[in-house]
């Protein structure tokens, strides 16, 4: 069935992962100042591309503010973009992963025509193909095994970048995944169990600085549960190991044992 938006913000209830295949994701080029050419004309939208990103959505904001009635027409030419890319490339609901207002990810689609209304609406490939994609309640993890590169959405990117042994580790969790696939079982429990003792085995404490909460350190005080931007050295501050595990490495060995 050709996939249809009836809303922006979505995801397929029926895809949580997609392993060792083909993932792309693609972006409405300038979406909110292209959507106003449709319903302002060509003087708004020449002075709203002529602004950098921000100063533009900030001026569409305000113009969302002062008149409610925007929001919706926004909304209903955001939908149209997203749609017509879908019928000119035949995307299915197989192959449709999630959206957000100006962007869509795909598996096993490689779309062709990218370019509509004589120019104005561009669908942008955002950095590259992926192999991998996880989704981790709020997360989305795009991750490709070829060039390393990987992108957890809902994660600031400096964050990311910040917590280099953590991330490595995560990398070679999402690869051996791939492998997984034509494992037998008893091998992927020997290979997890390798990945989990590395994980709590680590002598770089940065190993355990939380992704999920900026880099922060948790630690077991008095009995109290506390945060910190950096480590502690005092005598009683017990260092938290197992923030980075529950959230990230359990869950895909779970995903592992079931693939």
């Amino acid at each position: 069935m050709l996939r249809v938006f009836n809303k922006l913000i979505d995801k397929n209830p029926n895809i949580a992962y997609c392993i060792g295949t083909i993932i792309n994701e693609y972006d409405i080029k300038r979406a909110h100042p292209t959507a106003c050419y449709f319903i302002f004309g060509k003087d708004m939208y020449d002075q709203l591309i002529a602004m950098d990103k921000l100063k533009a959505n900030t001026m569409i904001g305000k113009m969302m503010r002062d008149d409610p009635t925007l929001y919706p027409k926004l909304e209903a030419q955001l939908k149209r973009f997203m749609n017509e890319f879908c019928v000119a490339n035949n995307v299915d609901e197989r192959n449709f992963v999630s959206s957000t207002r100006d962007s869509m990810i795909l598996v096993n689609k490689k779309p062709i025509k990218t370019v509509f209304e004589n120019g104005l609406v561009n669908f942008v490939n955002k950095e590259g193909e992926y192999t991998t994609y996880i989704r981790l309640n709020n997360l989305e993890i795009l991750f490709d095994s070829m060039s390393g590169n990987m992108r957890i959405k809902g994660i600031n990117e400096e964050y990311v970048e910040g917590n280099e042994p953590f991330v490595k580790l995560l990398k070679q969790m999402l690869r051996f995944m791939e492998r997984a696939k034509t494992m037998p079982l008893g091998q992927r429990l020997r290979e997890m169990n390798k990945i989990r003792d590395k994980y709590a085995d680590s002598k770089d404490k940065l190993m355990y600085a939380s992704l999920l909460r900026g880099n922060k350190y948790q630690y077991l005080i008095d009995g109290e549960r506390i945060e910190s931007d950096g480590l502690i050295e005092s005598e009683g501050a017990e260092l938290i190991r197992d923030d980075n595990y529950i959230n990230f490495i359990l869950p895909l060995m779970k995903i592992v044992l079931t693939h």
